[in-house]
């Protein structure tokens, strides 16, 4: 297990976090500048933090109040950066080896061999990164990373340099590359969403240098505690509450006007009242044809999005704009809408998040 606790001020930047993770894939979400890359520099010891502690499996790798502090070479971490970092004069066969100085010949040469069965580019040992696709670099980057046997790995947004088309393939490649070959623990570092989703078995959400949230994915992307880790996850409908009562039936949420209420479910636990109501936009439903039940309120379309599997209907109600996705699954989705026309919005209330600010 990886615990850690850490401060770190950067000029006007202050890291401060708190967290632990178990062996498997945590992704850590975030937007640009609130610390997720100089985390992994603080765990790989790029970075000496000013103050905290870091251990893995019961070893300190820094702790500022005895003044431990291991190097980057004694610390067993294996770093995808961004842009692969491959050595351009060295082969396939020499980058995957580079971690690997000191051992006899034979056992450098027996662990190569393996790590290019693994990545299956044994017939490319000897070229150079500039003969490689960008697929095949993130390979050997992830060779050359796992050869030493980490305790730590460390995934710093290892897609982000590739073509879409290619995204997915590969992500479904380096998944069963470390569920098969790894038992460490693996931080991955991403922008995306439905990636760390496929990806991770959980998640952190940073914000201004901060873990704003952490769980299992699923309930991360369902329940955001807050509006910031909502934005960060993508839930696009978050509106100000203007007051909140629990009822038999569950919370009633006013959002507008008096008129203006949904009932959500109560969240046992959570903090009371909450300060903003949000829906994801597929869990929000949109009809020409009203529905007999509390939570579907007349509204106007106030524009139509088409993509290439889903349309975006925007639709007015309490005074906000919701934003739904009407796909092929949708039971009305043979319905045509057009810019003024009155429809009906379907909240569930099963999938009415409850947040605060």
């Amino acid at each position: 297990m990886l615990d850690v606790t850490i401060q770190s001020s950067y000029s006007s930047f202050h890291l401060d976090i708190t967290f632990q993770a178990q062996p498997g894939i945590t992704g850590i979400l975030g937007p640009s500048g609130c610390g997720k890359t100089m985390t992994l520099q603080s765990l790989a010891g790029i970075i000496k933090p000013e103050n905290g502690k870091i251990s893995m499996d019961k070893q300190t790798w820094f702790d500022k109040s005895d003044r431990t502090f291991w190097k980057p070479q004694k610390r067993k971490v294996g770093y995808l950066f961004q842009n692969y970092a491959l050595f351009p004069h060295l082969t396939v066969e020499q980058n995957i080896a580079f971690g690997l100085k000191g051992l006899p010949k034979h056992e450098i040469e027996k662990k190569v061999k393996r790590w290019l069965g693994i990545i299956q580019l044994e017939g490319f040992k000897n070229r150079y990164p500039s003969k490689l696709s960008g697929g095949q670099q993130q390979r050997v980057a992830l060779a050359r990373s796992m050869i030493t046997e980490p305790q730590l790995l460390l995934l710093d947004e290892p897609f982000s340099a590739l073509d879409q088309h290619i995204r997915h393939s590969l992500e479904e490649d380096l998944k069963h590359l470390i569920d098969d070959t790894f038992r460490g623990v693996v931080l991955l570092v991403t922008h995306n969403i439905e990636e760390a989703y496929r990806m991770c078995d959980s998640i952190m959400l940073f914000n201004d240098g901060k873990v704003i949230q952490q769980g299992n994915r699923k309930q991360i992307l369902q329940y955001p505690r807050s509006k910031k880790a909502a934005e960060i996850v993508g839930c696009e409908n978050v509106v100000p509450i203007v007051g909140a009562r629990k009822k038999v039936e569950g919370t009633e949420i006013l959002i507008g006007k008096s008129s203006d209420t949904l009932i959500c479910e109560t969240i046992e636990g959570s903090d009371f009242p909450p300060t903003y109501l949000g829906i994801h936009n597929h869990h929000l439903s949109v009809s020409k044809e009203k529905i007999k039940d509390d939570n579907v309120k007349s509204a106007t379309v106030i524009k139509v999005i088409e993509g290439i599997t889903r349309r975006t209907i925007i639709a007015e109600y309490a005074g906000f704009h919701w934003r739904v996705d009407h796909n092929e699954q949708s039971r009305y989705d043979k319905e045509i809408y057009k810019e003024g026309d009155s429809c009906y919005l379907l909240f569930p209330e099963e999938k009415l998040i409850l947040m605060n600010g």
